[in-house]
């Protein structure tokens, strides 16, 4: 293999002219560290988040389902003064309980929530996720924070106010 070498002066940008054009010299040992993507792959979500459904069920990734103990069933919890919504692990016998299941074609779990929202007066009707905290054994949210994006639209319309500003 023959190796031809380019022997240049660097002007006082770091540049080196080759046919007209700038060209920034790489040293021998500034070899990238490649990773291979796999298009299949998924990021994996670490932090617990809630998503208070437009039509008022609530839906948890796997680390807020893994942070109550990946349970059957819930209670669920509200403190009117300060909005939270709280999630505690329940007895699925119990009158109270909210049953837990997988959602269909996803990651995360989903439980009711329609008549709760209704009898706290808590909005639904849009989509809202939220970052979730475990406080003792209740996983809770809190309404008054600022919700996260949720879905495509969302997503999209964050990005197009972004690139604005």
């Amino acid at each position: 293999m023959e190796l031809n070498l380019l022997v240049a002066e660097l002007d006082k940008r770091g540049f080196i002219q080759h046919n007209g054009k700038n060209v920034v010299p790489h040293r021998i040992n500034d070899v990238p560290s490649f990773e291979v993507y796999d298009r299949k792959s998924k990021p994996v979500p670490t932090q617990p988040l809630v998503t208070l459904q437009a039509s008022g069920t609530f839906s948890m990734n796997r680390p807020a389902y893994e942070a109550l103990g990946s349970p059957d069933a819930v209670d669920l919890l509200y403190d009117r003064g300060e909005k939270i919504v709280g999630f505690r692990t329940s007895d699925p016998e119990s009158p109270r309980s909210y049953p837990i299941r997988p959602q269909p074609n996803s990651l995360n779990f989903q439980t009711g929530g329609r008549a709760f929202c209704t009898y706290f007066n808590i909005p639904t009707g849009k989509a809202r996720r939220f970052a979730a905290e475990m406080i003792g054994d209740v996983l809770a949210v809190d309404l008054k924070e600022e919700p996260l994006a949720v879905g495509r639209r969302t997503h999209e319309a964050f990005r197009k106010a972004t690139e604005a500003e």
